[in-house]
């Protein structure tokens, strides 16, 4: 028996692949590529950084529900100038909310302006030139 065409067919049908793959390569967008990478890159290690200085207190923040209301408890230990408190949606960028607040305190939140479901709360708290950042997630 004569396999002399099959080989040639499987042979031919592995070139065509290769040929398409590379053909699909080439027409994609890499995301990855940014002209301004540097500084992108040392704007994102701001945000390491206030992590890093946020992670003790992690466990001092609480979030929670009372009387139709979102309540933010702070740690007394941590004096801040200004609080920035962002809601974000995970699956819908429309129902994010965004708050701000001056000095240590963090007044309640009515729940009517949120819609139910999971938010990551990102609570950055200002103290000078250091910025700490806490994240939680709730469920409204």
């Amino acid at each position: 028996m004569n396999y002399k065409y099959f080989i040639i067919a499987l042979y031919s049908l592995f070139v065509l692949l290769i040929v398409v793959m590379v053909f699909k390569s080439c027409g994609q967008d890499i995301g990855l590529e940014s002209k301004d990478y540097y500084n992108e890159e040392l704007k994102y290690q701001s945000t390491i950084d206030a992590k890093l200085l946020g992670n003790p207190y992690i466990d001092s923040f609480i979030v929670g529900e009372q009387d139709s209301k979102i309540v933010i408890l702070s740690p007394s230990s941590l004096q801040s100038d200004s609080i920035k408190v962002h809601f974000k949606r995970e699956d819908d960028s429309s129902k994010d909310r965004h708050f701000v607040y001056s000095g240590n305190l963090i007044s309640k939140i009515d729940k009517s302006e949120f819609s139910e479901g999971y938010y990551q709360v990102y609570i950055r708290c200002f103290e000078g030139k250091k910025e700490y950042l806490i994240e939680k997630r709730i469920k409204i």
